[in-house]
C-alpha cells in the first residue's frame, strides 16, 4: 500500500521538556482568582481554565474519585467493530474486510514506556473527560507495517490550540503547533493527524459545555471550606483556658503560664492569678464548615456519577436504591462512551481506511460499546418469550440486535436448541433399566418424576 500523506508518522505539535512545568501556581489560588480564571476563556484560548481544571482535580479527592471511576469503566467496556450493512442483512466480504482491518489497526497501538503516550485503553480514558472539560485533543502517531495503523496517542495540552475570536473569524478550533505564546495565529488542524472531542450534547458553545465549569463555586467551597474547617478545628478543637490577673505583672506571669500550658501540657501558678480551663467543643456535625464540604462532594457525585444511594433518596429499602442507582450508573456510563464512540468513528475510523486505501468509501464500519454480561439481557430474553407468547411477530434480526448477539455466520459452530449440547454423542438415558417401578411406593413415585423431568 502507498501512504499518500508523508507527516502523519512524526510530531506536529512541538513538546518541550520545560513546558509541563510552566502551569498556574496553585499557591496563588483564591475565590477572586478563580473567578478570573474561569472567565479567562473570554480570549477564545483555553489555558488558563485547563490549569484550573487541572487545580481542581487535584485539589479535590471526590470529583478525581468520581472522573476515574467513571473514565475506567467507559474503557472496560466491550469495544467492537462492526462491519457497514444495511438493516436485516448480512455484511458484504468486502465491509467485512475493511471493518475486520480497522479492528486490528486500533489495537496494535504500542506507546513507548519513557513519553507520554497513550495506547488505545489509555485513549478511551481520556476521550471520557470530553464532558467534563469541553474539549479535548490528541495527536495520533502513525506506523506503517502489513497496515497503517496508531502507534500512539498523544494528549495536547490547551496551550497549543484555542479557539478563534477575531471578528468575522469563522468560529472553529485552532492549532498553534509552537504554542499559544509563541505563535500569533492558529493554524488547521492537519488531516488524518488529530482526535478533536467536543462535548456537543446540548444547545451550548463547547467552550462553556463542560461539567467541571459547573463545579468551580463547589470546589471553592470545599476547598476553603477545608481551610476554614482546619482553624476551627484548631481553635475550637483544644481545651479553653481563661486567667484572671491581678496587676500588670501578673498579667505577665499569667501569659506566660498559658504558653506553658499550651506546649507543655503544665503551668504553676502564684497567688497573682488564678486560670481555668473548658472544654472544647464535642462534635463538628452541624458546623457550617462541614455541611459546605459534604454539600459540595454529593454535588460532585450526582453530576458526574448521576446519583448516589445517599444523595437523593434515603428511603426504601437497600436493595432497590441500589438497583436504582446501578441503573442510572450505567446510563451515565453509556452518554459518556456515547460520545468517545463518535470521535473514534467520524475521525479515527475514517482517518486508518483513508491512509490504507487511499479512498473513504460511503459505508463505514463502526465502533460500539456494550457492557460486559450485561445482566439486563435477562430482562431482554424475558420480555421476548413474553411477546411471543403473545403471539406477536417478531423479526429474528431484531432480536439479535436487540439482545446484542452477533449472528451466526455460514458453517459457525452454534449451540443446539434440542439440549444436544449437554449432553456426548455416546450418551444413554439408562434411568428406566436402573429403577423398577413395582419394588416400592418411593421407587414408583421417582420413576414416574423422572418421565417429567427426563430430556425428551
Amino acid at each position: 500500500m502507498i501512504n499518500p500523506f508523508k507527516r502523519v508518522y512524526t510530531y506536529v505539535v512541538e513538546r518541550y521538556a520545560q513546558d509541563k512545568f510552566d502551569h498556574w501556581p496553585t499557591i496563588y489560588l483564591d475565590p477572586k482568582n478563580l473567578k478570573g480564571l474561569k472567565e479567562s476563556i473570554e480570549s477564545g484560548q483555553l489555558d488558563k481554565q485547563e490549569q484550573l481544571f487541572m487545580a481542581m482535580i487535584q485539589g479535590w479527592p471526590r470529583l478525581k474519585k468520581n472522573l476515574n471511576e467513571v473514565a475506567g469503566a467507559v474503557s472496560r467496556l466491550q469495544w467492537g467493530c462492526t462491519a457497514w450493512a444495511e438493516r436485516g442483512q448480512k455484511p458484504t466480504p468486502e465491509d467485512q474486510e475493511i471493518a475486520d482491518m480497522v479492528d486490528s489497526a486500533i489495537w496494535r497501538t504500542s506507546p513507548d514506556p519513557t513519553k507520554w503516550e497513550q495506547s488505545t485503553e489509555d485513549l478511551l480514558k481520556s476521550l471520557a473527560y470530553i464532558v467534563a472539560c469541553g474539549q479535548t485533543v490528541h495527536e495520533i502517531m502513525w506506523k506503517s507495517d502489513d497496515i497503517i495503523y496508531p502507534r500512539a496517542f498523544c494528549p495536547v495540552s490547551a496551550k497549543y490550540y484555542a479557539w478563534a475570536y477575531k471578528h468575522n473569524e469563522p468560529d472553529c478550533l485552532k492549532l498553534y503547533p509552537q504554542g499559544i505564546d509563541r505563535m500569533p495565529d492558529g493554524i488547521d488542524f492537519p488531516p488524518n493527524k488529530f482526535l478533536v472531542g467536543l462535548s456537543k450534547g446540548d444547545l451550548f458553545h463547547p467552550i462553556f459545555n463542560s461539567k467541571l465549569r459547573t463545579l468551580v463555586g463547589w470546589y471553592g467551597a470545599s476547598m476553603w471550606g477545608l481551610t476554614w474547617l482546619v482553624n476551627y478545628c484548631q481553635i475550637f478543637g483544644i481545651p479553653f483556658r481563661i486567667a484572671k490577673a491581678r496587676g500588670a505583672n501578673a498579667v505577665e506571669e499569667a501569659g506566660k503560664a498559658m504558653k506553658q500550658l499550651a506546649s507543655g501540657g503544665y503551668a504553676v501558678s502564684t497567688e497573682n492569678f488564678e486560670f481555668e480551663v473548658h472544654d472544647a467543643t464535642k462534635s463538628t456535625s452541624s458546623i457550617p464548615q462541614s455541611v459546605l464540604i459534604e454539600l459540595a462532594d454529593k454535588v460532585c457525585d450526582n453530576l458526574i456519577l448521576g446519583q448516589t444511594l445517599t444523595s437523593d433518596n434515603k428511603d426504601g429499602g437497600a436493595y432497590a436504591l441500589g438497583k436504582v442507582h446501578e441503573g442510572i450508573r450505567q446510563e451515565v456510563i453509556m452518554d459518556i462512551a456515547s460520545v468517545v464512540a463518535e470521535v473514534l468513528n467520524t475521525q479515527l475510523v475514517k482517518y486508518i481506511i483513508q491512509l490504507n486505501y487511499g479512498t473513504l468509501p460511503s459505508r463505514l464500519p463502526r465502533f460500539v460499546p456494550t457492557f460486559p454480561g450485561d445482566e439486563a439481557n435477562l430482562d431482554k430474553v424475558e420480555f421476548l418469550q413474553k411477546a411471543k407468547d403473545l403471539g406477536l411477530d417478531i423479526q429474528k434480526d431484531w432480536s439479535y440486535e436487540f439482545l446484542s448477539i452477533p449472528q451466526p455466520s455460514d458453517g459457525d459452530d452454534v449451540l443446539s436448541n434440542d439440549g444436544s449440547d449437554d449432553y456426548p454423542d455416546d450418551y444413554q438415558d439408562d434411568t428406566e433399566d436402573d429403577i423398577d417401578p413395582d419394588e416400592d411406593d418411593i421407587a414408583k413415585a421417582a420413576y414416574e418424576r423422572g418421565k417429567y423431568l427426563r430430556l425428551s
